[in-house]
């Protein structure tokens, strides 16, 4: 049995290998500031106003790997956050995160 055909790792096994990274390039810093604020700014309902605020940034920069799948984490659990928290459901995203979750993808 050929383990890489079932995404198994012969060292880490269902984890992935490499690990995943904690924090993306310095371009990079304002997505994962808006991750770690996540939580408090979506208790205080300021969320969707700092995602609009956030610069549009060149997602094609990313390396494969880590640091795509990293980002691809970030957008997706921001645009969830966008679309369904804060009372009423939102129809469409920014432009800023948009963008990024296409060249992402």
């Amino acid at each position: 049995m050929n383990l890489a055909d079932y995404d198994i790792d012969p060292k880490q096994g269902f984890l992935p290998n490499p690990d995943p990274t904690t924090n993306l390039p310095q371009q990079f810093k304002a997505w994962d500031e808006l991750g770690a604020a996540m939580p408090l700014l979506l208790a205080e309902g300021k969320f969707r106003t700092a995602l609009r605020n956030l610069p549009m940034l060149d997602s094609n920069q990313l390396n494969k790997g880590p640091e795509l799948e990293r980002s691809m984490m970030l957008l997706s659990m921001f645009a969830n956050a966008y679309v369904n928290w804060g009372g009423e459901i939102k129809k469409s995203i920014p432009s800023n995160l948009a963008v990024a979750l296409w060249q992402v993808r």
